[in-house]
């Protein structure tokens, strides 16, 4: 059962474009919000150059960045202070504000744990060079390093405000289990009284561009296996169509069904690869967040 979420900031014009979704999702799936950032400390290095010294910080032989680091955490208190208490008003409840320490998916796993938080709301952007990440995004580095369900709003995304959510994508290759994103994606389902439709691909052609053929009877093997799980989530009266389609790529799969279906959210499972490995093996959920607006629900697959 979803009680609360997290939704991650970072002071930039992202925030402005992630928290009227991430509030009225709030609102709609009728959970606690809690607002955090990551403070990451400047490397000493940085305390040889002059721009800190602008800033009024006192300066000694030896001297370490302590005194800027402390001025840095207070103004970003202050921001998550004045964000938490304005998104609060507009939503008619607390917000609650944390400012994190330390590596990213450590500090915000923790948090997570601590306050029993179900979803963390992250804005579909880069953070190149920032955060001590490296070239990893935050969301990139909550989904190589923890198992936390992250949902991916990009900064086109619009709550849909009249009906809330009315329909949850989730694609699920029957050759695959366990399904670790089918539990975030039904409790979000049942938050926010949304339909869920489980999907499963069978593509007509390889990665590499060559037409692919299917044994006699795999399409009716997907379409039992998807109905199985919808007959399971029924019992909980949870609104469940399945559907079994052929396309060229998953991709373009997921992309019909998301027009021909008007889905509001997506969920999928994300493999985890990071660096060269994806580069070769590339990533459905990658593709999709590229190609659409639509927000995406990530979970990490588990390893054999």
């Amino acid at each position: 059962m979803l009680d609360s979420f997290l939704v991650s900031l970072d002071e930039s014009d992202f925030d402005q474009q992630i928290l009227p979704y991430a509030s009225a999702l709030a609102q709609s799936a009728n959970v606690a919000l809690h607002v955090a950032h990551v403070h990451i400390p400047a490397p000493s290095t940085q305390l040889l150059t002059t721009q800190f010294m602008w800033e009024g910080v006192v300066m000694w032989e030896g001297a370490d960045m302590w005194e800027y680091d402390e001025k840095d955490q207070q103004e970003e208190q202050a921001y998550l202070d004045a964000t938490a208490k304005r998104v609060g008003k507009q939503l008619g409840r607390t917000v609650t504000p944390a400012l994190l320490l330390g590596d990213v998916p450590e500090a915000v796993e923790a948090y997570v744990e601590e306050h029993g938080v179900g979803l963390v709301m992250v804005g579909a952007h880069r953070h190149r060079g920032l955060l001590g990440l490296g070239s990893e995004t935050v969301e990139e580095a909550l989904l190589h390093h923890t198992d936390l369900p992250v949902l991916i709003v990009p900064p086109e995304a619009e709550f849909p405000s009249e009906e809330g959510i009315q329909r949850i994508l989730v694609p699920l290759d029957v050759s695959e289990r366990p399904h670790t994103i089918l539990q975030p994606a039904v409790e979000l389902a049942e938050a926010t009284d949304a339909e869920l439709i489980l999907l499963h691909v069978m593509p007509t052609k390889s990665a590499v561009g060559f037409p692919v053929g299917h044994a006699p009877g795999r399409q009716d093997i997907a379409e039992a296996y998807l109905e199985g799980i919808a007959e399971q989530l029924r019992e909980r009266s949870i609104v469940v169509r399945s559907r079994v389609v052929q396309r060229d790529t998953p991709v373009k799969a997921i992309l019909d069904v998301i027009r021909e279906e008007s889905v509001d959210l997506i969920a999928l499972t994300t493999d985890g690869h990071a660096g060269l490995k994806r580069a070769i093996l590339g990533s459905v959920s990658e593709s999709v967040l590229k190609d659409c607006h639509t927000p995406v629900l990530l979970e990490r697959a588990l390893v054999a």
